[in-house]
């Protein structure tokens, strides 16, 4: 039988590569109804071409491969009509596989080495990125020094209650290389449906919370500068508005409530740029007027030619603003936590901001804390119930006293009596009361009463006699009709005698949380050459912290964190195998090092098929020299 080396050679990549290939998920399009924020426990990039010109240039002038102008022109346009093909859906989630395939469809020759940089030089911006983002470099701009709008409470969205709509306006501007595509769109409507179904799961039942969102789509003339926009921001959001056939962002507001009947309305501008140290920032009322609205960048980082999209937590971090949530993290040189000033009133006062300078929270650090609202932030938007009444803060009269009133006014003939009816459905909770003539008869002697109280059983469980102004309480042990009866022995009329009734929970009304012990946790990995392990995927999970992210290895090999106390399991893989697969405790400060003895090694496969061809070629010949 005559082999073909060939096809030997063939088969062992086959069976070799299996081992090592990784599948690229399909990034999920699917609308927001259908989205759950528990589908996102594993964080994973998604990342997308933008600019396929600068890609090859940059290639170019990384590795010296000295291309002319027209050689890059006409490899761009190969790379474009080639992406597709390679990523159906315009979004890969392996950097190191996509530039591998650039790489042999374009024919830069450039070594695994070479690839291994330039992935490296990409993620070290992202990390910087996501650094700068999550030390709050100035997610929000500060109060104007003369009001746009003066404190009145007429807001867009006052608190989170009811049916909302987001305006989504996302906007392309003078300075843009490539603006919004149906890749760009897609990805978008996913974070906007993430960011809806995560608000909505996280509501209390009584808040009724739904959303709705419209997508639009204009352009400014002016440049969207993010460095600048903190001195003077969004300056060019009414020209946007504008240019949907709104006078400005008020006007939008104030119409889109109108016609569509939501409670709230907020207006999210989403510029298809990169915010380089910001992802996005709030202008929420008062201060800044009606139509409370928000920028998030699309992109965390677009570098390269090679675009990260912003993760919807940071959507919903900014639209939080908008509904009252303050910041939780800490700014370098700040005195003191944050004000609550944007809170409807009362609500700032009731929840401050006690969460700062470190809190679990998607207001403290929304990369790496999405999955928790703390409860001030739940408070400052509306969904606490203060003093324990069963009645939300925002729509609670009074909503600092447990109480729950009842007024009832009668008159009393002489020798007669009156009694009043109350259904207490509740138990374990204190009633109060009082009673007492509103006019008094100037007859003499005064008129008095006979005071009792029955139980949904008949038993008296109050009584008093000859009384005019009276105070009383009991607890409730059996839900049901209790009567207040009112019994007049004397010869006059009582008019407009008043009885108060109010009902106290007995439990305690706020209860304080055990507060998180937060440490840091440092890995470093090393192969077994000492050699830093850059860009390796890490994952962390512990159900005793709550906490889950899967996160990438900085240039040094080191992953730098602060987390919640708990037992973390710790996995680390490469080229599809496990490298790492370990338990943690972190009750202190931990700084561990590991160094992996059997690191793979793309190059041993190309050694591993030099081998084989060799053996096959031998085999040949000896075959040939028997024959």
């Amino acid at each position: 039988m005559n082999f073909s080396k060939f096809n030997v050679l063939f088969m062992f990549l086959i069976l070799v590569l299996g081992q090592y290939a990784t599948v690229t998920p399909v990034s999920s399009s699917a609308n927001y109804d259908i989205i759950e924020p528990a589908e996102l426990v594993e964080y994973k990039e998604t990342l997308m071409l933008t600019n396929a010109t600068e890609l090859v240039a940059s290639l170019s002038s990384t590795f010296a491969l000295t291309l002319a102008e027209k050689q890059i022109a006409n490899l761009s346009e190969k790379l474009e009509r080639l992406y597709m093909q390679l990523f159906p859906d315009g979004t890969f989630h392996e950097l190191e596989q996509f530039l591998l395939k650039v790489n042999d469809e374009l024919n830069l020759s450039l070594s695994v080495d070479d690839i291994k940089t330039f992935e490296n030089m990409f993620w070290s911006e992202v990390e910087r990125a996501k650094e700068q983002l999550k030390n709050g470099t100035a997610h929000d701009v500060p109060l104007p020094t003369t009001l746009i709008s003066m404190p009145v409470r007429e807001e867009s969205a006052p608190y989170l209650h009811g049916r909302s709509l987001i305006a989504v306006i996302l906007v392309d501007d003078a300075s843009m290389r490539v603006g919004w595509n149906w890749i760009s769109k897609t990805i978008l409507g996913s974070k906007i449906g993430a960011t809806m179904r995560y608000l909505e799961a996280k509501a209390p039942k009584e808040a009724e919370v739904s959303f709705s969102a419209r997508i639009y789509h204009t352009s400014v003339s002016s440049i969207i500068d993010p460095l600048n926009e903190l001195r003077n921001p969004g300056v060019w959001m009414d020209e946007a508005v504008r240019n949907l056939g709104y006078s400005d962002v008020h006007d939008m507001a104030q119409k889109l409530k109108s016609e569509s009947g939501a409670k709230n309305v907020i207006l999210v501008f989403v510029p298809h740029k990169s915010g380089l140290v910001r992802g996005g920032y709030a202008l929420p009322a008062p201060w800044w007027g009606y139509g409370e609205r928000a920028t998030v960048f699309f992109f965390l980082v677009d570098l390269f030619g090679i675009g990260i999209p912003m993760p919807f937590s940071v959507y919903v971090h900014e639209i939080l603003h908008l509904f009252g949530a303050v910041d939780e993290y800490c700014v370098p040189g700040q005195q003191g936590p944050p004000e609550p000033w944007m809170a409807y009133p009362p609500l700032g006062e009731l929840w401050p901001n006690n969460g700062w300078p470190f809190s679990i929270c998607v207001m403290c650090n929304p990369l790496l804390f999405w999955f928790k609202m703390c409860v001030w932030t739940r408070g400052q938007i509306g969904w606490n119930d203060y003093d324990g009444d069963g009645i939300l803060d925002p729509v609670d009269p009074d909503p600092r006293s447990p109480y729950r009133p009842w007024e009832y006014v009668f008159n009393i003939t002489a020798h007669g009596y009156h009694e009043v009816e109350v259904d207490i459905n509740m138990t374990d909770v204190m009633v109060v009361g009082d009673f007492g003539p509103m006019v008094w008869t100037l007859m003499y002697p005064q008129p008095y009463v006979n005071f009792y109280v029955f139980d949904p059983n008949g038993n008296v469980i109050i009584q008093a006699f000859g009384v005019v102004n009276y105070s009383f309480s009991f607890n409730v042990s059996t839900a049901g009709i209790y009567r207040f009866r009112f019994e007049n022995p004397t010869d006059t009329p009582i008019y407009y005698m008043k009885l108060r009734l109010a009902l106290i929970a007995t439990l305690p009304v706020v209860v304080e949380q055990e507060p998180y012990r937060v440490f840091t946790l440092n890995l470093t990995i090393f192969d077994q050459n000492g050699r830093a392990l850059s860009g390796i995927p890490v994952s962390l999970s512990s159900s005793t912290a709550n906490y889950s992210a899967l996160l990438l290895t900085n240039l040094n090999g080191e992953l730098n964190l602060r987390l919640p106390e708990g037992n973390y399991s710790v996995k680390a893989t490469y080229m599809n195998s496990t490298i790492l697969d370990t338990n943690i405790n972190v009750s202190s400060n931990v700084s561990k090092t590991y160094i992996i003895p059997e690191f793979p090694q793309p190059a041993t496969i190309v050694l591993f098929l030099l081998a084989t061809l060799a053996i096959i070629t031998l085999l040949e010949k000896r075959m040939k020299k028997a024959s």
